[in-house]
């Protein structure tokens, strides 16, 4: 996962560890991002909530997507997303902005990423808004989209995906999108880079010595948004379940809502 914002951060970091500052987007990390997108709203959330799962369709994009970084911008993707995932152009499912109308989509459309929003929409309480303050990802990138603060929380950041995903394929940069490299240098032999990734930003932070790298650090989305007292404890937080079964199954989805990057379980204490 991530390997090729992770090769980006690691050679920006070093370059500005010799002085050279750098901003700009990636081609390779944002379809490697949109690949991410697609397998958690293809796969990993209609598996959490019982719909069928877009296997084949997934393996399609995804080989296309790793092959050539120009593909998330070809007509084929659009079309399919138009076509097959949403059911409507684009551009005007982009436009929505409230939730009754993002509900009577979901409801009369009879399209994978309709049904995924139908069912988050169907299963969630209101529960509070939907802040992304300390988190990373679709969501916090997405702040000012009007649509996402008045939805209930996991369906905020499900949606925040799929407006990424549009946002991507359009090449609609009112807001930021995945891809985007900065490096900065820290001082003699030290530089920092920040690249935006599917889950949130990625940073690598390194120091050169004589011709060897004296010290490196990496912090993960997945260490910001899962760290103690952090976004997961507070999408936790106050929500009432009624059951044990229930329990578990909200910290399920908590937890794939803010997508992380390594294997992770869930168990009641």
């Amino acid at each position: 996962l991530c390997s090729r914002a992770q090769g980006a951060a690691a050679r920006s970091a070093q370059l500005a560890a010799t002085g050279q500052a750098s901003e700009g987007d990636d081609a390779a990390v944002a379809a490697e991002a949109a690949q991410e997108h697609l397998w958690r709203l293809l796969i990993d959330w209609p598996r959490e909530l019982g719909l069928a799962q877009q296997q084949r369709d997934f393996a399609r994009w995804r080989r296309e997507l790793l092959r050539d970084a120009q593909s998330i911008n070809a007509a084929g993707l659009v079309a399919y997303l138009e076509q097959e995932f949403f059911g409507m152009a684009l551009s005007p499912w982009l436009c929505l902005s409230e939730p009754e109308q993002l509900r009577h989509w979901s409801e009369h459309q009879r399209t994978p990423g309709a049904r995924l929003c139908a069912a988050l929409l169907r299963s969630e309480d209101a529960g509070a808004p939907p802040s992304a303050e300390n988190e990373l990802g679709a969501l916090r990138r997405r702040r000012g989209d009007g649509l996402l603060a008045q939805l209930p929380p996991l369906a905020a950041r499900v949606v925040a995906r799929m407006r990424e995903l549009a946002a991507q394929v359009l090449r609609d940069q009112s807001r930021p999108l995945p891809g985007m490299v900065v490096a900065s240098p820290l001082g003699e032999g030290r530089g920092r880079s920040s690249v935006e990734t599917a889950r949130g930003s990625l940073v690598h932070e390194l120091e050169i010595a004589a011709g060897k790298v004296a010290s490196y650090t990496i912090v993960t989305p997945t260490e910001v948004n899962f760290a103690a007292q952090g976004p997961l404890h507070s999408l936790l937080l106050g929500r009432a379940c009624a059951s044990a079964e229930a329990a578990l199954s909200l910290a399920r989805r908590c937890a794939l809502a803010l997508d992380p990057c390594v294997a992770c379980s869930v168990k009641l204490a």
